[in-house]
């Protein structure tokens, strides 16, 4: 008996994308004003879905919409759904934001799903499309998604992406993340707000400030103008502070990159590289690099990238001018040998290690408030020695609970209290068998700092 084989072709994502659209064809063609094929799509997200739920759902507690939107609400003469279309809506509960985090009224946090929506801006005689269509690929296993289409008519593409551009970078700052997410954040810029080391603190600001002016000097000398840093240590002990100052900066856009995300493969690392470079000057956040390329572990099955693939993203082939790359490590002996034996992968490499007492004591002063003196804080910081700074935020914490618990200020005695408590908790983690978070810094001494 003959066996036969047959091959099963699947037509690429965006074959099916377009597909999605075909029902709308006549209502794109009018409110864009040409035919189809004089559009030009692109792909990116912009806050007009939100903007149409805000309106949509009058009366409807939502949660935070105001905000994302206030800048393209201004700038928006009137919108229009397609007709004959159910729009639909992705709904998860939440709060609403501000005032007293107990006290908030609950809210729905809602985003947009598939509708089509036309808006017209002010001062623009046709309109764009913003619409989400399903992504299905079978490239590298089954991936389904969504994706943000912009359709534009030709003739008012320019203007519209030049008032569109403005628009972005009057909205409120956020985390760009891989997939096409983001997260939001409050941007401080202020080196003051964390406390660590003087000399750890100078090193990786005066590097960094002096990035954004040197631009002309390394391209007169020919060399690439990009940074890398990687900064390593015991979980808690500032790095993630550090990044957030770094990301806070007027002129950065910030991107982060979670290696388990499903979706993450060789060609699309290499597209999230290319984004942050066309957004240049950006930060790009690699955190936990020595959970995700260990030595001596199967890879394979947690992650779908190479790491040479990895490497050369990280090398910069391609142009990725003006790309600022920070990577975290809790233990960097751990990495593998490949990340940190070429010079100049990482401009800077940085220790960041539980605080000596002296430190400690200003560490506790400033999440005081001033509160506390330093003579008095001095007189209990011999008993939290290698605590990192998050544990002596959570021993405050406990200071604060004591005091709360006896109706009064939080006083030297609840912070020694706080400590002691702390210890005890540690302790008895330990003694069931549980090892302590982090690793010997000694064992790292041979890294650059």
């Amino acid at each position: 008996m003959a066996i036969t084989s047959t091959q099963i072709r699947f037509a690429p994502a965006v074959a099916s994308m377009r597909d999605s659209l075909e029902p709308y064809l006549p209502w794109l063609e009018k409110v864009l004003g040409c035919a189809l094929p004089d559009t030009v799509t692109f792909e990116i997200e912009l806050p007009i879905g939100r903007l149409v739920i805000a309106e949509l759902l009058k009366g409807v507690p939502v949660d935070d919409i105001a905000e994302e939107t206030s800048s393209f609400r201004a700038a928006i003469d009137r919108w229009e759904l397609a007709g004959g279309v159910s729009p639909r809506v992705n709904l998860a509960p939440s709060h609403k934001r501000g005032g007293w985090i107990v006290q908030r009224e609950t809210a729905w946090h809602a985003e947009w799903r598939d509708c089509p929506i036309a808006v017209w801006m002010k001062e623009e005689r046709t309109a764009f499309v913003a619409v989400n269509v399903p992504f299905v690929s079978f490239r590298d296993g089954l991936v389904s998604d969504w994706r943000s289409w912009l359709i534009i008519n030709r003739s008012s593409a320019a203007s519209v992406l030049a008032r569109l551009g403005s628009l972005i970078s009057e909205s409120p700052k956020h985390v760009k993340t891989f997939g096409g997410g983001h997260l939001n954040f409050t941007p401080k810029y202020d080196w003051d707000s964390v406390v660590l080391e003087p000399s750890t603190t100078q090193l990786v600001r005066s590097d960094f400030e002096a990035f954004f002016h040197r631009e002309q000097w390394f391209r007169e000398h020919g060399l690439p103008f990009r940074r890398g840093y990687l900064f390593y240590g015991p979980p808690g002990n500032g790095k993630t502070s550090v990044i957030k100052v770094m990301a806070s900066h007027p002129a950065i856009t910030p991107f982060t990159l979670d290696f388990c995300h499903e979706c993450l493969t060789n060609e699309s690392l290499t597209g999230f590289f290319e984004m942050a470079s066309q957004n240049a000057p950006s930060l790009v956040v690699l955190e936990d690099l020595d959970r995700a390329f260990a030595q001596q572990e199967d890879r394979e099955r947690r992650l779908k990238i190479t790491l040479q693939h990895f490497l050369n993203c990280l090398d910069g082939i391609g142009t990725q001018d003006g790309l600022i790359v920070v990577a975290t490590a809790n233990d960097p002996t751990m990495l593998d040998g490949a990340i940190l034996k070429r010079p100049g992968r990482f401009d800077r490499v940085v220790a960041f290690r539980p605080p000596e007492p002296a430190l400690a004591a200003h560490y506790l002063r400033h999440l005081s408030r001033g509160a506390f003196d330093l003579p008095s804080l001095r007189s209990i910081t011999g008993e939290a020695t290698g605590l990192s700074f998050a544990q002596l935020r959570e021993s405050y914490i406990l200071a604060g609970q004591l005091a709360f618990d006896s109706q009064s200020k939080v006083g030297i005695e609840h912070l020694r209290a706080g400590v002691q408590t702390f210890r005890q908790q540690m302790t008895a983690v330990k003694s069931a068998g549980v090892s302590a978070t982090g690793f010997d810094v000694g064992r790292a001494s041979s890294l650059r700092s």
